[in-house]
């Protein structure tokens, strides 16, 4: 937890009157800061208070002539421990452009206790830290680990291939040629008369006509 310089209200601010401002006052500027981080701590123990309180007021001008009281909140003497923060956790709506804090002490006349106040870097979510409009934020943030993606793996350069079951297939029967030149010589009959009429093969041809 840092606090700024800049943004601070009370530096170990001693309490000892009924009512005091805080040693500093920041210039913001117009506009909405209720996104900062207000830090509101004591510092040394507190003995002789009944309670503390503290008050964000806010103005236009750096006098605060017309004062704008935006959020407080109340200690009692048995909080009032170094350690121990005011549940205002982060910077009230409404700012003007200027802003202090008040402290508004009840009880005995005060020896000793101390406040520190301003802007921090970074909110501290301490187990003893109540705030009042961010109660709903656990003090144990759980961390999760980013679950790593699995490496991409290389596709194969060549694509497997299937082959097809081809269905058996009947080959078709077919009746081997048989060269001419192969077939026997057969002697032609006398008795049949396609063989016996046919010129060259022997006798006569045919009857002459005249």
């Amino acid at each position: 937890m840092l606090l700024d310089s800049q943004n601070l209200f009370s530096d170990a601010q001693k309490i000892t009157t009924a009512s005091i401002d805080s040693e500093n006052i920041v210039k913001f500027g117009k506009g909405d800061i209720s996104f900062l981080p207000l830090l509101i701590q004591v510092v040394e123990d507190f003995s002789n208070l009944e309670s503390l309180s503290v008050k964000v007021i806010t103005s236009t001008t750096e006098t605060f002539d017309s004062p704008v009281e935006l959020v407080s909140a109340t200690l009692t003497l048995e909080d009032l421990k170094a350690g121990k923060r005011f549940p205002i956790a982060q910077m009230p709506k409404g700012n003007l452009g200027y802003v202090k804090l008040s402290y508004v002490a009840q009880g005995a006349s005060e020896t000793t206790g101390k406040i520190t106040a301003g802007i921090i870097s970074e909110l501290d979510l301490s187990p003893d830290m109540f705030v009042s409009k961010m109660s709903s934020i656990p003090t144990d943030t759980p961390t999760t680990t980013p679950t790593e993606a699995p490496e991409p793996t290389e596709a194969p350069t060549t694509a497997p291939t299937q082959t097809p079951t081809e269905e058996p297939t009947e080959e078709p029967t077919s009746t081997p040629t048989q060269d001419p030149g192969d077939l026997p010589e057969v002697d032609p009959d006398p008795s049949d008369p396609i063989t016996s009429d046919t010129p060259g093969a022997g006798g006569d041809s045919g009857a002459e006509l005249d």
